[in-house]
């Protein structure tokens, strides 16, 4: 599992992320970023790889930051290669620690 930090109303803010449990991303037709509080009301995030063979993807937080609620959101991808998806992570989903600025 992996935990990023982020802040609430950062703009052009991105995460880069490796997608563990496959040997590359050649042949992904698209890629999801999910992002959920408490399981409830989940957004989706703009994202694309980055690179096939590090299987890296790039997630766009976009506008879903400028107004995120502070707290541990949890975060998984959605892979589809030939019509099937894939998540990623199987597991527990990774998470992006978000807090309010201080000024």
């Amino acid at each position: 599992m992996t935990t990023w930090r982020r802040v609430v109303g950062d703009t052009n803010d991105t995460i880069v992320a490796t997608m563990n449990g496959v040997s590359s991303l050649a042949g992904v037709s698209s890629v999801e970023a999910h992002v959920s509080l408490n399981g409830a009301n989940p957004a989706t995030l703009t994202a694309v790889v980055t690179d096939s063979s590090a299987r890296t993807v790039t997630v766009s937080l976009g506008s879903w930051i400028t107004t995120a609620t502070p707290g541990a959101w949890a975060l998984e991808f959605q892979l589809t290669t030939a019509g099937n998806p894939l998540t990623i992570p199987e597991g527990t989903p990774d998470t992006i620690q978000v807090r309010a600025a201080i000024g």
